[in-house]
């Protein structure tokens, strides 16, 4: 993704870092320690950005959130969602084993969390509280959640910007989080 120079995606950038320690502080809280923020990266919202999570065949969970002036896709491959969905519920295995579809509950609510901690910066600049809209669950490869994501960039303008955060995890896993801001926002954060 393009790391250009245009103020209000540098804005992103620097909130999407601190939301990303923020999610790494939720994540070793729910999964253990071991997790870290990677690439994290900003730009003109175009298919590009998405390269870093379109190129895979792998099974995942996608969940999509949308609030005034933007959306968030976050992206958990299986292998890494059946380790957190585990973690996380651990302590109340009992009860959440008797749920359908547990890991897929479990994982939205896991997102919920991640999404929540990215918003916390970007509300701080855009001086707003930002309320995230119940998730579109996406089950499939990562390849086909990322196309999905697309019908999100087309739609968001030439004006609108995208952030990728990378989470790594122990294990080599790693969850993506794609924020795409509208050019109204965008402008906000410039």
């Amino acid at each position: 993704m393009n790391n250009f120079t245009h103020p209000a995606a540098q804005s992103l950038r620097r909130h999407l870092k601190t939301g990303a320690a923020l999610c790494v502080e939720r994540l070793s809280a729910i999964a253990g320690s071991g997790w870290s923020a990677g690439a994290v990266a900003a730009g003109a919202a175009r298919e590009d950005v998405l390269e870093p999570i379109l190129n895979s065949a792998r099974e995942c969970h996608g969940s999509w959130f949308s609030f005034p002036g933007g959306s968030i896709l976050v992206v958990v491959p299986n292998s890494a969602g059946l380790r957190l969905a585990d973690r996380f519920t651990r302590e109340h295995a009992e009860i959440v084993d008797t749920l359908d579809h547990r890991d897929a509950q479990v994982l939205v609510e896991v997102s919920c969390l991640l999404v929540n901690a990215l918003a916390e910066p970007l509300s701080a600049v855009l001086d707003r509280t930002i309320i995230v809209s119940a998730p579109s669950t996406l089950l499939d490869t990562q390849r086909e959640v990322a196309l999905t994501a697309l019908a999100g960039l087309r739609g968001a303008g030439p004006s609108a910007i995208a952030g990728l955060v990378s989470l790594e995890g122990p294990g080599g896993e790693v969850l993506s989080l794609l924020v795409l801001i509208d050019p109204e926002t965008a402008r906000r954060l410039g």
